[in-house]
């Protein structure tokens, strides 16, 4: 399980790759200048199906960061393997981050809290890998470094 879990972390992070403006006109949209800086993970929810083994997790994290820059790019990696970080792109549309990891695989989180210390991302996710179906479906909170 803490297999698993890393790996819904992770996707979590991948969720959240890049930065492009938001438009003014949409009330609802982010203020993706608001996601520059570093972010730990803190807090993490959620369940996931692989074929027919369902697993739930709920558990206070700490030491997984992602680090958002004003160019559009991102930077994720855990406390202890610095020199293994994960790199990519994203972009923020209304309420949505939209992020391409750097073998281009494209991936989507909801922003339900943004604030100046506090990030909260919801995560569905759905698909087949390996022949074996997946549901994922997280709830992940973030604080400012």
């Amino acid at each position: 399980m803490k297999t698993f879990r890393w790996m819904a972390g992770l996707l979590v992070v991948m969720f959240c790759i890049g930065l492009s403006s938001c438009s003014d006109d949409d009330d609802d949209d982010i203020n993706a200048s608001s996601l520059i800086g570093t972010w730990e993970i803190t807090h993490s929810k959620g369940y996931g199906i692989w074929g027919n083994e369902r697993e739930e997790w709920d558990e206070d994290e700490r030491g997984t960061f992602t680090r958002f820059e004003e160019n559009g790019t991102m930077t994720s990696w855990e406390a202890g393997y610095e020199n293994e970080k994960s790199y990519g792109t994203y972009q923020v549309k209304g309420k949505k981050i939209i992020a391409v990891d750097e073998d281009g695989e494209q991936s989507e989180a909801t922003i339900k809290k943004l604030t100046s210390n506090t990030l909260e991302l919801e995560i569905k996710e759905s698909g087949v890998d390996e022949g074996e179906s997946y549901e994922i479906y997280s709830y992940e909170t973030y604080t400012k470094r």
